[in-house]
């Protein structure tokens, strides 16, 4: 009788390992993020096809997460280069605008640094959008009082900005 239980006993590990050695390779490529395998369903109904059966599952949810994941990047990819197109529009229609105008038009961040002279301020000012790129207003105005750059409204940071993606 013993005998025969030692040989059930290793029937049952043999197959225990056998099943696990089937779904080891599932496993391993799922763990480095390929998700492309199918769990071997074929087999005996027995305490692994329950768990062959969720793990299949949660690899069929996993793939159909990253399929929707890959739609919303292709959407988000057309909604910037969208966006950037206006944005290029808008920019190329403040420059027409700014650099035809007589008077001084100076662009600061949030910082106090310059962004942008049109071609009166360079005219105006005598020093080029390159030489006084990203250096204080003072740069321009040398006499400016500190305390009217700090009067300056500031912008939102983005922190504070909520973006809505239609």
């Amino acid at each position: 009788m013993a005998k025969q239980s030692d040989e059930s006993d290793e029937n049952y590990r043999v197959r225990v390992q056998h099943r696990i050695e089937m779904l080891m390779p599932v496993l391993a490529d799922a763990a480095v993020g390929d998700f492309s395998r199918n769990v071997p369903l074929g087999g005996p109904h027995d305490e692994f096809s329950e768990l062959y059966v969720g793990v299949q599952l949660m690899l069929e949810v996993i793939r159909e997460k990253l399929d929707q994941l890959e739609q919303l990047n292709v959407d988000l990819e057309d909604i910037i280069a969208k966006r950037t197109n206006e944005l290029y529009g808008s920019e190329t229609r403040f420059r027409a605008v700014s650099d035809s105008a007589n008077d001084a038009i100076v662009t600061i961040d949030a910082h106090g640094a310059v962004v942008y002279l049109n071609r009166a301020a360079e005219i105006i000012f005598g020093r080029t959008l390159a030489a006084t790129n990203g250096k204080p207003l003072t740069t321009l105005i040398p006499s400016l009082d500190p305390k009217y750059l700090k009067a300056l409204p500031t912008p939102p940071s983005l922190e504070q900005k909520t973006w809505q993606i239609d």
